[in-house]
């Protein structure tokens, strides 16, 4: 189970801001990115309640805006703690289904 949580784990890190670019109420950088300038200001996140959460921890230089690097390490930390809760979900519901069936088959192990 752990050799699987830390696959999922790696592969969504990998992945960067997959899951967030594909949910409709997490904007990614680009369409953020209003003026084009390559970095997000506390304005152009608005759109992303994730971000702004978590902005004091994005702005890692505290110049007062996230650049793209600063946003994937941020949203990527986040990617990999959703599929990791994802992936232990899917496995605990596995588990349960298979008692299931166990128990209404009247198999034992």
């Amino acid at each position: 189970m752990k050799r699987l949580t830390l696959f999922a784990a790696a592969f969504a890190f990998a992945a960067g801001s997959a899951f967030a670019a594909d949910d409709k109420k997490d904007p990614n950088f680009n369409a953020m990115d209003k003026d084009n300038d390559g970095y997000l200001t506390r304005a152009e996140a608005k759109g992303n309640l994730d971000l702004v959460k978590k902005w004091k921890e994005a702005d890692r230089n505290n110049d007062g805006k996230v650049s793209r690097a600063e946003y994937l390490m941020v949203m990527g930390k986040q990617d990999v703690k959703t599929a990791t809760k994802k992936v232990e979900k899917a496995l605990q519901n596995k588990e349960d289904k298979a008692k299931e069936n166990n128990a209404s088959t009247g198999a034992t192990k």
